[in-house]
């Protein structure tokens, strides 16, 4: 399982601003975890992409209805927690990907 997600993550080019389904999943991931925890917002930081490009990956979540968001130190949108209509697509993303590992295996 780890070398298929390493083997996409190096086919990503972090410095375009195409929509990156493994982005938006992991902000997904990390939203449905960490919501509700007593937090203002929920910081999304890693290594594998610059602040520019998740920005515009939350920036598109927002836009679509799936998150809210809320101003950190920065000044930057960070997520807050994952509205009705998010729920309900990262519901789905995860029977895509459990079909998909189904039909690799």
């Amino acid at each position: 399982m780890k070398k298929i997600l390493n083997k996409i993550k190096k086919s990503v080019n972090p410095n375009d601003m195409n929509r990156d389904k493994i982005l938006i999943a992991y902000i997904f991931s990390e939203v449905s975890d960490k919501q509700y925890k007593n937090q203002d917002f929920i910081d999304i930081e890693t290594k594998e992409y610059p602040k520019e490009k998740i920005d515009y990956h939350i920036f598109l979540l927002k836009d679509a209805g799936f998150i809210t968001v809320a101003e950190n130190k920065e000044g930057r949108e960070m997520p807050v927690l994952l509205t009705w209509k998010g729920q309900e697509y990262f519901s789905n993303m995860h029977k895509g990907f459990f079909k998909w590992l189904e039909d690799l295996f």
